[in-house]
């Protein structure tokens, strides 16, 4: 198994890629955004996730927001208002440091 996929194979990424995952999800909404078809959107999924390490490391995305959802604070409460109507979770306003999270986890 190459590094890149060592890596990525950590997290969620292995239920999207099709692998057993620690991590329990369901992919179907993520991969129909990429492809109709299983098969085709896993492998569309996990080019978008290499061509992603070409750029390092980028601290953009570990800012928290609200941990259920990735981008920055524009990008959700842009998703906010599309889908207020639509969606059964809500955007948490509050901004906490992941160090500040990582302590209090650390604390239980």
């Amino acid at each position: 198994m190459a590094a890149s996929q060592t890596a990525v194979g950590r997290c969620s990424h292995e239920a999207y890629v099709g692998r057993p995952s620690s991590v329990q999800l369901n992919t179907t909404s993520v991969l129909t955004s990429f492809h109709r078809q299983v098969g085709t959107a896993r492998q569309v999924y996990w080019k978008l996730m290499r061509d992603g390490l070409a750029h390092g490391h980028q601290d953009h995305f570990y800012e928290t927001v609200d941990q259920r959802f990735l981008g920055d604070e524009h990008f959700l409460e842009e998703g906010d208002r599309w889908t207020a109507d639509t969606r059964d979770v809500s955007i948490c306003p509050r901004r906490v440091a992941f160090g500040t999270l990582l302590a209090a986890v650390a604390q239980v």
